[in-house]
């Protein structure tokens, strides 16, 4: 799929729809082959604004790629870096005048199904037995000591 030719085509629309879209969007899109949990994302590097894709967007239909395109692109107008109000309007004016079901957040099922990463810590309450299962190296994981079970007894790493 030609990215680069979709985000010209989508960055013309959004002009003509009146959307102060910036003038400083790099025209190139990036493709990222690391993102397992985003479509897209906009970053300012400089003065420009970088967008970028997931890789497994290469296997959506053309609308969806449109849809984050646009989604992207809104958060180079002015005021637009988060999901706020004027985000939300520009976004609205994307839904009614082109059909991209542009929102704060997006679920296409394109991201192939993967079976869950077993957890690499356990923690254990001394006082009701509930496990916390963790993936990532915390504060938690490394200081137990300094955290309280709901319950409120001790916590202690068994993994």
């Amino acid at each position: 799929m030609e990215f680069d030719r979709l985000l010209r085509e989508v960055l013309a629309e959004l002009r003509g729809a009146g959307i102060p879209v910036s003038g400083n969007v790099e025209p190139h899109v990036q493709i990222n082959t690391r993102a397992k949990k985003r479509y897209g994302s906009c970053v300012k590097r400089g003065k420009a604004f970088v967008i970028e894709l997931s890789a497994f967007l290469s296997n959506a239909d053309e609308k969806t790629v449109r849809t984050v395109l646009a989604h992207e692109l809104l958060h180079t107008c002015p005021g637009c870096m988060n999901h706020g109000e004027t985000w939300k309007r520009y976004a609205a004016v994307v839904r009614e005048r082109f059909g991209y079901e542009v929102t704060r957040t997006a679920d296409y099922r394109i991201f192939p199904e993967s079976p869950p990463e077993p957890p690499k810590y356990l923690l254990r309450c001394e006082n009701c037995g509930a496990v916390f299962a963790r993936r990532k190296r915390s504060a938690l994981v490394e200081h137990p000591g300094r955290y309280r079970c709901r319950c409120g007894g001790k916590l202690r790493r068994v993994l």
